[in-house]
């Protein structure tokens, strides 16, 4: 039996909308308390937008949530999407969350989401090794206007970024790499 679609005022017969869904492997993590870092560039922080909504959720519940990092690159203030709401995020997560954003075109210098890992590699590293956290999940997610070839080398070249980052601030940079290898579940999403 088709389900009936309500007739619209105006619009004679109700109109057939068509549409696809696939199933997603980008999803949070299941535990609260695993930290995440997140790596966005510009409408591809949509999914993370999700992840920390759900993360305000848990801990309005009283649930324990783990650190997050969110890496934004966008062009300038005026493109920096869901601002307020990551405010918002900020406030309600307190030390749980921190922002760091990277305008590409707002000053001289230009300023890319890289830079940023670079500036709070010290940050990383506390993050996955000092604390010595069992599972840290990173997320890479770029907006959906590259080719998804270059879209994967990029996103493959940020991942070796930041691994490359732990190994070299290191002064035991062996034993901290395989330590973040071991515990840091890289995804991306195409």
């Amino acid at each position: 039996m088709k389900p009936t679609l309500p007739q619209l005022p105006g619009i004679s017969p109700a109109p057939r909308i068509f549409c696809h869904l696939r199933k997603s492997k980008f999803k949070p993590p299941v535990s609260s308390p695993q930290p995440m870092i997140m790596i966005a560039t510009g409408t591809g922080i949509a999914p993370f937008r999700a992840f920390l909504q759900h993360r305000v959720r848990l801990r309005k519940m009283g649930k324990e949530i783990g650190k997050m990092m969110l890496f934004f690159g966008c062009r300038n203030d005026a493109e920096h999407l869901y601002k307020e709401e990551l405010s918002a995020f900020q406030q309600s997560l307190h030390d749980r969350l921190e922002v760091i954003v990277a305008y590409s075109r707002s000053q001289s210098d230009k300023c890319y989401v890289q830079d940023k890992i670079r500036e709070h590699e010290q940050d990383l590293v506390h993050l996955i090794v000092e604390l010595k956290a069992k599972d840290v999940r990173l997320w890479l997610h770029r907006d959906g206007q590259r080719r998804k070839d270059s879209h994967r080398r990029r996103a493959s070249r940020d991942k070796d970024l930041v691994f490359g980052r732990l190994s070299r601030i290191s002064a035991n940079a062996e034993q901290n790499q395989s330590v973040a290898r071991g515990c840091l579940g890289a995804r991306s999403c195409c």
